[in-house]
């Protein structure tokens, strides 16, 4: 498995984007990438989206068949910036194109689902969801979107603020219960179906080395609910 980090390929030609490193993503069996972007002409950007940069032309499409990726998450913190048309139309675009996605979809159960690809007589399951969570992004029963994984965030001050005004304080971070109780029913779902299993999680804090306080523990309780590998992906750096 070669896997990537965020990707937003917007370019002419689309198909020169991964030019540079096709070498190393044509020497695994399986190639996965998170997209960052819509890849879509419908929508409208939302009032309270501070970047619309995160719709490309669906051409771009070219650039994820040309480095031959075959699995895409699309939990994404930017996939309704332009509403749901342009993220379901983005789907619908890569899966015409034979690229599986996951973390996304019509709704919740089908943001949740895993995809399962064969390599070699193994099979990969893959599942996917977010902790960057803009409100009205995450899927329901009823509405499209991406797979949610809610944090809480409490601060501690690390002195009493009576002796020391303006002492930092600890961050502390909790994954809502609910909703990993689902992210690790769908691992379970998946390990039936799969004899690997890898867990996709788009959270963190971005820019910083530093794992947020919920990233280890989502993670080890992934891998004891059955994922063999947790990928993350989000702070465009290494953590």
């Amino acid at each position: 498995l070669v896997a990537v980090g965020d990707v937003h390929p917007n370019r002419e030609p689309p198909e020169e984007t991964f030019e540079l490193v096709a070498p190393y993503l044509s020497a695994g069996d399986l190639r996965y990438c998170q997209l960052e972007c819509t890849m879509s002409e419908l929508g409208t950007v939302r009032s309270d989206v501070r970047n619309p940069m995160h719709r490309v032309q669906p051409r771009n499409i070219r650039a994820l068949t040309s480095a031959r990726f075959e699995i895409v998450s699309f939990a994404s913190n930017n996939g309704l910036d332009y509403g749901s048309e342009a993220y379901l139309d983005t789907i619908n675009g890569l899966r015409a194109e034979g690229i599986a996605v996951i973390g996304g979809g019509h709704n919740l159960e089908e943001a949740r689902k895993p995809a399962v690809l064969e390599r070699k007589g193994r099979r990969i399951a893959f599942i996917n969801a977010s902790s960057i969570l803009p409100k009205g992004y995450e899927a329901t029963p009823n509405r499209p979107g991406i797979a949610p994984l809610h944090v809480r965030t409490f601060y501690e001050p690390l002195e009493d603020v009576y002796e020391q005004p303006g002492t930092p304080s600890r961050t502390w971070t909790v994954p809502d219960s609910n909703d990993l109780a689902e992210v690790l029913d769908s691992i379970r779902q998946a390990k039936q179906k799969a004899d690997v299993v890898v867990a996709c999680f788009h959270w963190g804090v971005h820019f910083t080395h530093d794992l947020a306080m919920y990233q280890p523990e989502v993670a080890y309780t992934a891998v004891d609910a059955g994922a063999d590998l947790v990928l993350g992906t989000h702070p465009h750096c290494l953590q």
